[in-house]
């Protein structure tokens, strides 16, 4: 007699009863582990902008976006949630939403792919991946991205498994929501189409599934249209050109740090920690060499396809135009994971399988530790207190970039609320020098006005980088206080 609760089939796996338990546990505990410290880190540049956009109405968001270098719909999504403030934990709870409900998605990717037991291996590097904890804590776009992919794809397996044509309309929806989330959506499309391609040719040009196929990607294109114009013109502008100025042409290094963010995740460590994101590595190879020629949806090919053709096609790209940000590529994170539980799963016997994925959790382990107790963002809360705690009529709280200081008012809008101070933003000096003349006029103008000056300097490598503002105040006025780190805090004498 077979009983309701967990029992073990003959291949060894848990039943179904079980592994939904096991399965809820996990999204329970991925919650936790997303929800937990959500406010404890300082908002940092990114996420205030995405306060800024937000706070707009929707056409007011559809016409900012249209100026910057992302579509629009996680700011329209992170909209409603401002009117209830815009504290930390509010900014960032729509990316732990979306981070959060990502979890079940990936079980049934892999279920859907390989199995239950290959699911539920997913589901767990997933639930402690620090790489998908980290963006799910910070108020940007990309755990909304992932989501989008995520359902996207397994919509596309329902479509392909059963042909009706409501999971074919409802893969067209999502990979649109995705598009307008994040472009880099695109790649993960036509990789999408790829398999597509092959999945045609394996199955001998079946009619009805050539159909539904381009009665999908014309439903793509036509809900995307109007947006068009906009991503053209955005193009045009070139507003991604900071990646070339910080970041670069990628290399072999970004390769390799791909590769371990991908495995032990973003936090700042040793790099003898980082040693077992080659076991992932490892094992995804090997879930490339899976074969399951009875399956109708090959997993190792339609997993290798989302994964590779983004990354590869993104890297060569970016020899000619820098756009490689390893976060840009977490759409193809998914996939990485559902490989690496595909090689976990090559091995017969369960005990090897078991100690595999141990060594795998075990390796998390130090890194998502760092994740909570290392500080990732510059403390603005801590400095915009001690400033506005301590300054007195006749000080001004003077800026090395004209954009840093929005970090600045965030948190006096926030916690000093009506707290008024004076401000000043030191023009950019990147001539070295060169620059001297027009330091020296804008000091004497502050010193007609003002007896005291609170220098915050952060992001000097951009505005600054020389040093011209410090060194300057340190030649020529008495330094009253002085606070290390990221940003820098200096009081000055000027009167």
């Amino acid at each position: 007699m077979t009983g309701v609760g967990t029992r073990v089939n003959t291949s060894g796996e848990q039943g179904p009863a079980g592994a939904g338990y096991a399965v809820l546990a996990l999204i329970v505990l991925g919650f936790i582990l997303r929800v937990f410290h959500l406010g404890e880190e300082s908002v940092w540049l990114d996420e205030v902008l995405s306060l800024e956009f937000a706070q707009d109405g929707v056409l007011g968001i559809i016409r900012r976006t249209a100026a910057d270098v992302h579509p629009p719909l996680y700011y329209l999504i992170l909209h409603p949630f401002v009117w209830l403030g815009t504290g930390e934990e509010v900014l960032r709870f729509p990316s732990m939403l979306f981070g959060t409900l990502s979890l079940p998605l990936i079980f049934l990717l892999g279920r859907e792919l390989y199995g239950r037991e290959q699911g539920i291996v997913a589901l767990l590097l997933l639930t402690f991946s620090p790489f998908h904890i980290f963006y799910s804590q910070e108020a940007r776009m990309y755990p909304v991205y992932l989501f989008w992919i995520c359902l996207s794809a397994y919509l596309l397996l329902l479509a392909l498994r059963t042909g009706r044509l409501r999971f074919w309309a409802a893969y067209s929806v999502v990979s649109v929501l995705s598009l307008y989330t994040h472009y880099f959506s695109v790649f993960l499309l036509i990789a999408q189409n790829l398999y597509l391609c092959v999945h045609v040719v394996r199955r001998r040009f079946p009619r009805d599934l050539l159909i539904r196929w381009m009665g999908s990607q014309m439903l793509i294109l036509a809900l995307f249209a109007p947006w068009l114009p906009v991503v053209l013109s955005q193009f045009k502008a070139g507003k991604a050109g900071w990646i070339v100025q910080y970041f670069g042409y990628p290399g072999w290094k970004a390769i390799g740090d791909t590769i371990r963010v991908f495995g032990t995740g973003p936090a700042k460590m040793k790099m003898y920690l980082a040693f077992p994101s080659y076991l992932f590595l490892l094992l995804a190879l090997a879930g490339l060499a899976r074969r399951e020629p009875e399956k109708p949806v090959s997993p190792p090919l339609f997993a290798g396809i989302a994964l590779f053709f983004p990354f590869a096609f993104v890297f060569l790209a970016s020899q000619i135009q820098p756009a490689y940000q390893i976060k840009y590529l977490i759409g193809v994170y998914p996939f990485y994971l559902l490989l690496v539980a595909g090689g976990v799963g090559l091995f017969p016997r369960r005990w090897i399988r078991v100690l595999l994925v141990s060594l795998l959790l075990l390796s998390l382990a130090m890194p998502l530790l760092s994740h909570y107790q290392l500080r990732r963002n510059a403390p603005w809360r801590d400095v915009t207190r001690v400033v506005l705690m301590e300054s007195v009529p006749g000080d001004v709280v003077g800026f090395n970039a004209g954009y840093i200081d929005r970090l600045f008012r965030y948190y006096r809008d926030l916690r000093f609320r009506g707290k008024e101070f004076e401000s000043y933003r030191f023009p950019y000096l990147k001539r070295g020098m060169e620059d001297l003349p027009r330091l020296e006029e804008e000091m004497h103008l502050l010193r007609l006005q003002y007896q005291r000056l609170w220098l915050i300097q952060s992001h000097h490598w951009d505005s600054d980088p020389y040093r011209m503002v410090r060194r300057y105040l340190m030649d020529h006025f008495p330094l009253i206080a002085k606070r290390p780190g990221d940003p820098e805090l200096y009081l000055f004498q000027l009167q």
